[in-house]
């Protein structure tokens, strides 16, 4: 609603006399100092002083609150309201809606704080409290501790935020970005934005709160309290951001069952029953925008717009909160998912969102709306209100509650304007330029015509339309201009023959969306000159929703798909025309219930005026629901550092049943690199795998899964060649007990005099000869693992193993978040020191003292547990020892990864646990992806002496052993025979991917096996004879 400042200031700012301010006893520690919970103390609460506070109403008082850390902070707290004049509060009940005002029984106060932070509390009648103070050195939430402790049992912790999600459907920081936020945004310097610096807007809410909410909380008071105390942080984050307060007009508490929610729906479900309900039965209902609140697990939140604010169909947000709020404070949790979301509805996109002109704001996670940043490419960062960094919590992201400028302005921009608060015209003085350049060449195109737009659909709203030319050319240097623009997203349309680049199918037309959030704004487009094909599928009139998977070297990934239009009624073909860059496809219809001629084409897109034409025969296959499937197989080579992806045929390949384990198809790759199968059952899952030549290459794009019934229609698989000989893989590990020893004089790396995250660099002493390779420099990260010969690490790594990056060998013993325990016994370090002589020197590397750190991905809380000490013991001659102390101060469960890790997707071995606590039963073994674990309940899991021991070359648990049995001829083509068996064996043929490609029990020597059928390749040949395992390498060459 637009309100005049008058009102403003009578309802919710508020002056403060000269009179002095009462100090008030609320807070009492309940331990002495030093004896806290790690980022957390306990205290109790005077809950006759809450209700004094209460009562009296106080504007200003003074609070003195203990913090984890021992210290002492002094808050002057001035009373501040958050609901508007006439607000409600309704409770729904088994016997109808009871009706109060509300906010009767509560009060709330906030503090500025000298460093620039601010504190907000709730306080309750019924003695409660809730607050949140966020300050230089961290947010603290201050709440009731545990239910079955005493009422006034509160604990005053360190937030940690927990990895929620945003579902609002939507298509690091740079190191300026601190220097940014700290400083006004440009764009404030206009007249328009000085004119209204003073003004305050003020946003009404509606909430409504679910069962499930209010049963999380147990009572109404409580569920009452926790949503008054949410939107008061709320509205602190966006006056102090935005200019933009929050009052509540209105708030209704489910206390029955009988909700309009369903049980079984999670809140991105709940979103549209929510919108219904209000548009429906809730529209005498006062409100800028409606918010929904249940507690089903803590999902996340999702809007239903961008930019729809103040829309009568477009302003609504709901969150799902951590279902244990009651045991925790959580608020600021809570704040940053709605904060977030609320953002949404004022017209914020996400930070990673590659509508931004320079890119994404932050890479905490992959792009979306583009692939401006892949999956390899994120990491941690200290992200703003609109990033996910929230999920790299675990590797060192956070989040801080601040707007990224370039979003201040456009919220700015769209709250201001918006018809029930501000409603100023949205000023239209933005200016968008750029340089559009072939994406062969690299060069400028003149002449190359662009149309924008403002993006609006069903999820995107009101960005303004422009008040310039909607239609320019690039001049003689590729450039071109739009003026006229406001804040907003919009698109700009490259018309035929052009083409964005990379090209997407799932489009029409040929756009490129950027959001704009300053007044000038430089972004640089990228276009491949093309031509129009146009598809005719001829279907007599069938309405059947069709698929079409392309594969080519011009797509990114060399495969999309898209969906075509249904056919309207009386239609007898569906008709599609696109602009496409110049080069080879291979087009696959598929639909459930259709069969095509031909089932694929081949077409060379070649430069020409005229479209070119592309035509299939569609005709029905009921009653059987079959569908046409497909697989494209593709080389991808790294040119420079440029890679690209090339089809590739000319080997088998096999289809299963996911189901049954069934192979239900199998042949060979056409010389095109694209296999058709038709007459598949749509109802069933399948893989289609092509058997590679592991001498050569390994796999980089293993998406062969495919679903007809849910669309998925076409798999693509991507191979890539080997780097270099295995070397990981050619260890054997054994499990044992020999001796732990620390260190005596060791070369100090890092000690509480040397505290910093960074991997340490050393030079080895002598070059160490590991099988193919000489190494001669070693890199030892403080979380439990070293890499040799290769690029360090970011110090947030956990998972080694699963790394890509570029290292000749990797040695994680007890790879985890690890951290310094500052309270043990003997000081902590990381050391290394060099044993013996040639030829048996040994370097030794220890890490002393360490705890590992858990995650709770319910509470959103990190704490350290366990005390390990271990060492990596690497021998002259190759052999590797990893070497383990006894665990101690272990009260829960842990995970960690052990094992090596070759410089090749396929070069892994990690070691994984075969009982629940007991480290000595384990095994190594290959993984895919590198993704394993050891784990333990408790302290006894690791018994002191502990060792992993791996052998180079073919050995067996005996070393005596080692060249009993062996395998000839290697390499090998048709027949090996296996020598030195004494009586029964099996043997088992497993391939690189860790598949067991044969097995067959043997009973003599010089035991015949027909290899004939397995592909060329690399092998690991296992035989276990009287109990004892054996590892032999084995090469199939043709």
């Amino acid at each position: 609603m637009i309100r005049s400042l008058l009102v403003i200031i009578a309802v919710v700012a508020l002056v403060v006399d000269g009179a002095a301010q009462r100090t008030l006893t609320v807070f009492q520690r309940s331990a002495p100092k030093g004896e806290q919970v790690l980022q957390q103390g306990a205290v109790r609460v005077n809950e006759a002083a809450v209700r004094s506070l209460v009562r009296s109403g106080e504007r200003a008082v003074k609070m003195s609150l203990p913090m984890p850390d021992g210290a002492d902070v002094t808050l002057s707290l001035v009373r501040t309201h958050i609901v508007a004049p006439g607000a409600r509060q309704t409770v729904m009940t088994d016997n109808g809606p009871v009706h109060s005002a509300l906010g009767d029984g509560l009060a709330w106060y906030r503090a500025e704080m000298p460093d620039g932070g601010v504190a907000v509390f709730t306080f309750s009648a019924s003695g409660e409290v809730s607050g949140l103070v966020n300050m230089e050195k961290g947010r603290y939430l201050v709440g009731r501790q545990f239910r079955d402790q005493g009422s006034d049992s509160y604990v005053v912790m360190r937030d940690h935020d927990a990895p929620y999600s945003c579902g609002t459907p939507v298509e690091s920081l740079s190191k300026q970005l601190d220097q940014l936020i700290s400083e006004a945004h440009r764009s404030v310097k206009d007249l328009g934005e000085r004119l209204q610096a003073d003004d305050t807007v003020v946003i009404e809410l509606a909430i409504e709160a679910d069962y499930d909410l209010k049963q999380g909380f147990e009572t109404v008071q409580r569920t009452s309290a926790y949503i008054t105390q949410l939107v008061a942080v709320m509205s602190t984050v966006y006056e102090k951001e935005l200019g933009v307060r929050m009052a509540i007009s209105n708030v209704r508490i489910w206390e029955t069952p009988n909700d309009p929610y369903p049980e079984e729906m999670g809140v991105f479900e709940l979103l549209e029953v929510f919108v219904n309900e209000y548009r429906t039965n809730m529209t005498s209902v006062a409100r800028d925008m409606a918010v929904f609140l249940t507690s089903r697990g803590g999902q996340g939140g999702i809007a239903r717009t961008i930019g729809g604010i103040c829309q009568e169909d477009g302003s609504y947000c709901a969150g799902d909160v951590l279902r244990y709020v009651s045991n925790y404070p959580t608020w600021s949790w809570d704040v940053g998912m709605m904060v977030h979301e609320i953002g949404h509805v004022c017209g914020g996109i996400h930070t990673q969102s590659c509508y931004w002109p320079q890119g994404p704001l932050d890479s905490c996670v992959a792009s979306e709306s583009g692939q401006c940043v892949t999956q390899d490419q994120t990491a941690p960062a200290r992200g703003t209100i609109m990033s996910y960094c929230h999920q790299q919590k675990p590797n060192g992201g956070s989040v801080i509650l601040e707007f990224h400028p370039l979003h201040r302005s456009v919220l700015k921009s769209f709250i201001r304007s918006a018809p029930c608060l501000g409603n100023a015209p949205q000023p239209q003085q933005c200016t968008l330029t750029g340089v559009v350049r072939d994406a062969i060449t690299k060069q400028p195109l003149a002449g190359v015509e662009l149309n924008i737009e403002p993006i609006e659909d069903e999820i995107y709203r009101q960005t303004p339309p422009t008040s310039g030319d909607t239609a320019v050319q690039t001049d003689g240097n590729g450039r071109f201009t739009f003026n006229g623009l406001g804040y907003g997203l919009y698109q700009i349309v490259v018309p035929a023959p052009y083409t964005t680049y990379p090209i997407t199918l799932s489009d029409p037309t040929s756009t490129m969306g950027v959001m704009i959030a300053d007044t000038l704004v430089q972004f640089d487009l990228v276009v491949v000159k093309g031509r129009t094909i146009e598809l005719v599928i001829s279907n007599d009139g069938d309405t059947t929703p069709v698929q079409l998977n392309i594969f080519s070297e011009q797509l990114p990934g060399a495969y999309d798909y898209t969906t075509l239009p249904v056919s309207e009624a009386g239609d007898t073909a569906i008709v599609v025309r696109r602009a496409i860059p110049i080069g080879r496809y291979i087009v696959v219809p598929s639909a459930i219930g259709r069969s095509f001629t031909p089932n694929k084409v081949n077409v060379d897109v070649a430069v020409g005026e005229d479209p070119l034409l592309i035509r299939f025969e569609s005709s029905s296959t009921l009653p059987q629901l079959t569908s046409t499937l497909a697989l494209g197989v593709g080389d991808r080579v790294v040119i420079g550092k440029v890679p690209t992806i090339g089809l590739t045929g000319g080997m088998p390949y096999t289809m299963t049943n996911t189901t049954t384990n069934e192979v239900v198809n199998s042949g060979t790759i056409p010389d095109d690199g694209v296999v058709v199968i038709e007459g598949a059952e749509s109802a069933a899952y399948y893989s289609i795998m092509p058997q590679v030549d592991t001498n050569q290459n390994a796999p980089y794009l293993e998406n062969t899964w495919v679903y007809p019934e849910y669309g998925v229609t076409a798999a693509m698989y991507v191979q890539q060649p080997r780097r270099m000989p295995l070397l990981a893989r050619e260890y054997n590990m054994s499990a044992l007990v020999t001796g732990f020893e620390p260190l005596a004089d060791p070369i100090i790396l890092r000690d509480r005099s040397m505290v910093t995250p960074r991997p340490s660099e050393v030079a080895l002493p002598f070059p160490l000869q590991i099988s193919d390779r000489t190494f001669v420099s070693m890199s030892i990260a403080k979380n439990g693992f070293v890499v040799l010969d290769g690029e360090p690490f970011e110090n947030w790594v956990t998972n080694p193993l699963a790394r890509l990056e570029n290292a000749q060998l990797i040695i994680a013993a007890f790879a985890g978040e690890l951290n310094p325990d500052t309270s043990a016994p003997a000081p902590w370090r990381i050391a290394w020191k060099l044993y013996n002589e040639a030829p048996h020197r040994m370097i030794a590397i220890e890490w002393r003292n360490f705890t590992i750190r858990k995650f709770n991905w319910e509470t959103g809380q990190a704490f350290d547990i366990g005390r390990f000490s271990f060492q990596i013991r690497i021998h002259e001659s190759g052999r590797i020892d990893m070497v383990y102390d006894k665990a101690e101060e272990l009260t829960e469960a842990v995970t960690a990864q052990a094992g090596l890790r070759g410089n090749d997707v396929l070069d892994n071995q990690a070691v994984f646990s075969l009982s629940e606590n007991n480290l000595l039963d384990v095994r190594a073994t290959y993984v895919p992806g590198g993704y394993s674990q050891i784990s333990m309940l408790d302290a006894s899991g690791m018994v002191k002496g502990l060792t992993y021991r791996w052998d180079i070359g073919a050995t067996s648990v005996e070393s005596d052993e080692s060249s009993m049995i062996r395998v000839s001829p290697t390499p090998s083509a048709d027949v090996i025979e296996i020598h030195g068996v004494e009586g029964e064996a099996s043997v088992r043929i497993v391939d690189l991917l860790g598949q067991t490609v044969l097995s067959k029990d043997v009973q003599q020597d010089a035991a015949r096996i027909d290899v004939q059928g397995l592909a060329t390749g690399r092998y690991v040949l296992l035989v276990t004879s009287h109990g004892k395992p054996h590892s032999i390498p084995l090469v199939i060459r043709r």
